[in-house]
């Protein structure tokens, strides 16, 4: 079978045959699928340790007061917010 034939049948470019043949020839299978598997296990560790910031700072919020803080706790802690947030927070100092 020749190549635009095989390229034919699967749906791709030749461009794209030859840059993957140029990319992946000589590999073995599982070559190819350890770099996935590493990004796939990175990815979710991301999304594990966002989630559990998520949850460090939703409780922090319901747990921690303005009451609780000494004005410059409270101001570095403001400082240290997402730019959203700050938007969305007002202060007022009297």
């Amino acid at each position: 079978m020749s190549t635009p034939e095989l390229c034919r049948k699967h749906g791709i470019s030749d461009a794209t045959f030859y840059k993957w043949r140029a990319k992946y020839s000589g590999m073995e299978v599982n070559e190819v699928k350890k770099p996935r598997q590493l990004e796939d296990e990175n990815r979710k560790q991301m999304v594990t340790e966002q989630a559990l910031d998520i949850q460090a700072l939703k409780e922090e919020r319901t747990h921690s007061t303005i009451d609780d803080l000494t004005p410059m706790e409270f101001i570095r802690n403001h400082q240290q917010m997402p730019q959203a947030s700050q938007e969305s927070t007002s202060l007022t100092l009297v």
